[in-house]
């Protein structure tokens, strides 16, 4: 199952959802991503959401930003 995060700039809180879902996924048959609705491609995550992600024990630091767009939409079986 492919689950996509959306949310506005996809800096913060969808790479941080994604990234601790990939974390809690463990060996499950899951794929996460993330978009969002005014992205601007390749922008890096938030320094406050590389922290905040690192709490829960995720990783954002290498995270580029990307435009909710059909094709990203059309990969998730959830979103």
């Amino acid at each position: 199952m492919n689950v996509l995060f959306v949310c506005t700039g996809n800096i913060c809180r969808s790479p941080m959802a994604e990234a601790i879902a990939k974390e809690m996924a463990g060996d499950l048959d899951m794929a996460f991503g993330s978009a969002g609705l005014y992205a601007m491609d390749g922008a890096c995550a938030s320094p406050n959401a590389v922290e905040a992600a690192m709490a829960f024990g995720a990783d954002v630091r290498d995270h580029r930003a990307r435009q909710l767009d059909p094709e990203v939409a059309g990969w998730a079986d959830r979103i």
